[in-house]
């Protein structure tokens, strides 16, 4: 079978090698001449002291046959380094545009950029409060001065609607511009403002809270607390204190693009009055519908406070204390008190609008493990979970909950934390590729809770939203060969370390971690080591990788770390060695092609020159005395000294323009106090446009559409969808603002699209079916007669899946039962005996009634005639008997005869 490869056709394909630049061709012919300049002082000593000690014609002979061998010698070792494959072309820094800038010693280093107005305007802010802007994509910039700004420095600089940026004051003095820097405004003037919080579609509707001035001294006190201002000028001049006892941190607009929820909702954790504020349980989640509502200007009004409208907020969740909002959920953390064993903490969550509903775990969670929120916006709730929050491990949990945000279940453990700001982040090892839901990548321990020198730590990568998960093994060389791991190393016992654990890629996540765009749909670069699983924390022995199909293939791009970013939908890669001072990085445009990336230079070198005397000693012949003496000589040479003024880069930028052809190498030199910004604008690259989008499937088209996971025969998340996108081999620009996506069909379900319900596991000896799982109770609820409910089967979709038909392991609908209605008072008794011993049918039962009826009419009918025969025929008899010739004895026998037919009347 042929061998499989990530690479593409690169005999068809329309990448080319960059052409002899040419410095190459000039080189031939200046360095053979330099090297005769500097060489002559040499020759020239050379033949002086030849001179006085062999014959002229042979000393020169020899000089001369010499300095030809050295020649031709340099001459072929440079013919021979232009003409053989090179794996980076040097190109001058003046074919570029770059541009310098460096804060000066007293502004300290910059600590946040915000690009505006589609990268036209961007401001910097510095650790000491100081602000440049840049009103030219970042080519030049400037010191930011504002107005009675006075001693107060900003502390944050805060994007809003509509490009305008909202820049926080550490004093009573804060500032917004809605005009991309034109003009600047004055805002909320003299509050020292705690919070802020700004509507995602209107920068003039703000929430923010101010405390009282002894919170200023002592947060903690009693008398501390924090009120809730709104304003829907942007706090220009209209503010209105609105609500106090809340919670600074949990007070928020609703995500515009929120499912199902109004676009003027907002959201609030307070306390009801002064006597409840000082217990955390007494704190609830608000929501309130319609901000609209709340401001009325008044015309003509000078005063400064506006006025409000009152409504009635909706109370969701008790004893609130975290509020998370995304596009698709709303969580809310809870806290409850629990006897003696402290608090119990339970987590609510809302999805696409709908109700606040508890949210279930395999275990009771306790209140003193510590969340951490990974990905609120791809279908479902991915969260990590430590068991101490005073003293976090090196390991976490990482939990997946069902499309609705409801039910958890462990689908990693053993995650690795953040090992690079470990006191400052509760981050895990992970990374979800952007464009693309249901592949993530994690990296987890492989033998938790072991010795140090057993530490081993494996990345592992899902391709169906945490359903599965497997190392990554695909992995190949720069030669597209499958890579290997060496043998594992012997133990003292003579026992390989980690044998049994499968050679894969194994990613840094911390140091430098994955990239991926969602304008270079399925490319990621990583940096990251084959092995047998790695250490934690980076490795000294890691290379710099790159996948085109999402991460199901690997290639390795680069020798050693590189810090990489990748611009223009992905049409330009830029890369540069980490963790050391450089002056040059080095781009392509088909990364996948080794021989295709161009090296650049920065930075303008200082060129100086000095000029070296040298003293050495000769023996020299005295012609008069015939003997051989020492002299002493200078050899004066001239060296040229070049500093490139190397910088030490922290972040690659991309300003966010439409073109994305604008970088920014964010860094520091010397002692790293100040921070330094080169502008590298690959606009004048003579690069031509994509051509072929309109048809992407015709092969001289520079496009493709591009199908996750078709490579392997499977389907994403139940569908296939496809995503237009610039052929990897092709070196060309792609304008495109945006490429279309487009919907191809629905997979047929199968057990990869299903994960094990709540309440459910996988054994190992199950053979990948999900069964009870008795460690976790299923509390019973209230079957209301006539409802129906969802029945397990031990199964549900994974949590955005699309598939349908094939194979259902969906819950089915149950009804729950409708008891009988309760018998008469008097014929319980009767009742069960018919039902015990005439177990007859329904219509049995109607009918058999029915029939009765007919003959007890019958018997009625039929005894009344035969009744009223016998009596007429005794009033016969004994009208005849009473006849005047009968006797006393007949008289009194037909008497007899009367009375016992009125008897048995009477019986009848």
């Amino acid at each position: 079978q042929p061998r499989h490869t990530p690479w593409p056709d690169l005999e068809n394909s329309r990448a080319t090698t960059p052409p002899l630049h040419p410095s190459y061709l000039i080189s031939i012919i200046i360095i053979p001449l330099l090297f005769v300049h500097f060489l002559s002082p040499f020759a020239s000593h050379y033949v002086k002291m030849t001179r006085s000690l062999m014959d002229w014609k042979a000393s020169t002979l020899s000089t001369t046959t010499t300095m030809m061998v050295k020649l031709v010698y340099i001459f072929l070792v440079i013919l021979f380094a232009s003409s053989s494959s090179t794996t980076f072309t040097s190109v001058e820094a003046a074919s570029f545009n770059f541009t310098e800038f460096s804060t000066t010693l007293s502004d300290s280093v910059i600590e946040q950029v915000v690009f505006t107005a589609e990268g036209r305007v961007a401001y910097a802010l510095t650790a000491f409060g100081n602000v440049y802007v840049s009103y030219d994509g970042s080519y030049s910039w400037s010191r930011l001065f504002f107005e009675g700004q006075g001693d107060d420095t900003i502390y944050s600089i805060l994007q809003t609607a509509n490009d305008g940026v909202f820049f926080f004051g550490v004093g009573r003095h804060h500032y917004r511009t809605v005009d991309q820097g034109a003009t600047i405004q004055t805002v909320l003037y003299g509050y020292i403002v705690e919070s802020i919080s700004f509507h995602p579609n209107n920068s003039d509707w703000i929430l923010f809270t101010v405390g009282q001035d002894i919170c200023q001294i002592s947060p903690t006190s009693s008398s501390c607390y924090y009120t809730l201002y709104t304003s829907d000028d942007g706090g220009v001049r209209v503010f209105t204190q609105f609500l106090p006892y809340v919670i600074p941190s949990e007070v928020s607009f609703g995500n515009a693009g929120t499912y199902g929820v109004s676009p003027y909702v907002f959201y609030v954790v307070a306390a009801a009055s002064a006597s409840v504020a000082n217990s955390i349980y007494n704190y609830h989640l608000y929501q309130y519908q319609d901000f609209r509502s709340l401001l009325v200007w008044q015309e003509g009004d000078s005063e400064t406070m506006g006025s409000y409208v009152k409504q009635s907020p909706r109370l969701l969740v008790q004893s609130c204390v975290q509020l998370y909002i995304s596009n698709e959920f709303i969580l809310a953390l809870s806290l409850s008190r629990s006897g003696a064993s402290g608090q119990l903490a339970a987590l609510y969550v809302s999805a696409y609008g709908g109700p606040m509903l508890a949210s279930r775990f395999p275990q009771t969670i306790d209140s003193a493990a510590t969340y951490y929120i990974q990905d609120m916006d791809n279908g479902a709730i991915w969260m990590g979970l430590y068991e101490k929050r005073d003293d976090p491990s090196d390991e976490g949990n990482l939990y997946l909950s069902n499309g609705l945000g409801q039910d958890y279940r462990l689908t990693l453990p053993y995650i690795t934390r953040d090992t690079i700001k470990k006191t400052t982040s509760l981050a895990l090892a992970y990374h979800n590729v952007e464009g693309i839901v249901g592949i993530v990548f994690s990296s987890r321990s492989l033998v938790p809770g072991g010795l140090a020198q057993d530490s081993v730590h494996q990345t592992q990568g899902t391709f169906n939203q945490g359903g599965s998960w497997a190392p990554l093994v695909q992995v190949y060389d720069t030669d597209h060969h499958q890579m290997t791991c060496p043998p594992a190393p012997p133990r003292p016992d003579n026992s390989t370390l980690h044998e049994d654990i499968v050679c894969s890629l194994n990613i840094d996540f911390f140091k430098h971690p994955p990239i991926s765009s969602d304008r270079a749909i399925g490319t990621i670069f990583a940096v990251g080591t084959v092995s047998r699983g790695v250490a934690i924390g980076p490795s000294s022995t890691a290379d710099t990788f790159m996948s085109l199909d999402a991460g199901l293939t690997w290639t390795k791009i680069h020798e050693g770390v590189k810090m990489m970013q990748v611009g223009y939908h992905g049409s330009i890669v830029i890369a540069l060695d980490a963790d050391e001072p450089v002056h040059s990085l080095k781009y392509s445009l088909t990364p996948q092609v080794p021989y295709s990336w161009v090296e650049l230079n920065f930075t303008t070198p200082t060129i100086s020159t000095q000029t070296v005397n040298t003293p050495y000693i000769m023996p020299v012949l005295n012609e008069t005395t015939g003997l051989w003496t020492n002299q002493t000589f200078i050899n004066t040479t001239t060296i040229t000294n070049v500093d490139y003024h190397d910088m030490l880069v922290d972040e690659i930028r991309v300003v966010p323009s439409l073109n994305d052809r604008w970088f920014i190498l964010e860094g520091s030199r010397d002692d790293g106090d100040t921070t330094t910004f080169i502008h590298v604008d690959f606009s004048f690259l003579n690069i031509p446009i994509c051509q072929g989008a309109e048809d992407p499937s015709n092969p001289s088209s520079d496009y493709e559409m591009y199908t996750p996971l078709e490579s392997s025969g499977r389907c994403l998340l139940g569908e296939r969808v496809s995503f237009l996108r610039k052929r990897p081999s092709s070196s060309c620009f792609d304008p495109l603002p945006s490429h279309n996506t487009t919907f191809v069909d629905i997979c047929a379900c199968e057990r990869a699209d299903y994960e094990c319900d709540y309440g459910y596991i996988i054994k190992s000896n199950t053979n990948d079916t999900c069964v009870r799982d008795e460690s976790i109770s299923l509390s019973p609820f209230a079957c209301r007669p006539g409802a129906s409910y969802q029945q397990s089967r031990g199964y549900r979709k994974i949590g955005g899946d699309q598939c349908h038909g094939d194979i259902n392991l969906d819950s089915y609908t149950m009804v729950c039962p409708i008891p009988p209605p309760p018998p008469e008072p008097g014929i319980v008794e009767k009742v069960i005996h018919v039902v015990q011993t005439n177990p007859g049918t329904i219509a049995g039962a109607v009918i058999g009634s029915i029939a009765g009826v007919i003959v007890l009419v019958l018997i009625g009918y039929f005894g009344r005639q035969w009744y009223v025969s016998r009596a007429y025929n005794y009033q016969r008899k004994a009208n005849f008997d009473e006849a005047p010739s009968g006797n006393m004895a007949s008289s009194s026998s037909a008497a007899a005869d009367l009375e016992s037919a009125r008897s048995e009347n009477n019986a009848l």
